[in-house]
């Protein structure tokens, strides 16, 4: 079934002349009755998979980035990246549109690295554009991440709760989290 899961939120953040809107809506599906774990659903059948990004070297690439980076900028369909569990310390730079990043468990699946928005400032001419774990960029549209974690672990490492971002997106539009756990 496309959707084989119990409960999960899902988050729709829109901008509007840099006013960010909320939309959290919280679903209930029962698949034959026998409701399926929150932390691991099939979201995505595999046929409709496009890339696998695995660090063991099984899936077509070892980094989420580098999936991302093979994404046509001009690709007006959606593709579906399945991201196999596994810690990922990466920063993600999200300059295409219609991308879906789906982990194999949200528990399992982690997206960690450590970022300061006042030390990147420091080094990038002031600006917030890569101060995140995931970073949109601007004009971007149609965005899911679901099924993982997002982790800046920079207070927990360095002992600093000044402003730092897991997920960033100024003026992107239509970006959907899903059962994800963000910190």
């Amino acid at each position: 079934p496309l959707f084989s899961f119990y409960k999960y939120t899902i988050i729709m953040l829109s901008t509007t002349v840099n006013i960010f809107y909320l939309f959290i809506f919280c679903v209930t599906i029962f698949s034959d009755n026998h409701p399926a774990k929150a932390d691991s659903f099939n979201i995505v059948p595999s046929e409709n998979i496009d890339l696998v990004v695995a660090k063991d070297g099984t899936g077509n690439y070892s980094t989420i980035q580098s999936a991302i980076d093979a994404v046509d900028k001009n690709d007006s369909e959606m593709v579906i990246i399945l991201i196999k569990n596994g810690t990922y310390n990466e920063k993600l730079l999200i300059t295409k549109s219609n991308i879906t990043l789906v982990g194999e468990d949200r528990n399992k699946t982690q997206i960690i690295f450590a970022e300061l928005r006042s030390n990147w400032r420091k080094v990038n001419n002031d600006k917030d554009w890569g101060s995140a774990v995931i970073n949109i960029a601007d004009k971007v549209t149609n965005i899911t991440i679901a099924n993982l974690t997002v982790y800046n672990n920079y207070g927990s490492l360095y002992g600093s709760n000044d402003h730092q971002f897991a997920i960033r997106g100024h003026d992107a539009d239509k970006i959907m989290l899903i059962n994800c756990n963000i910190k």
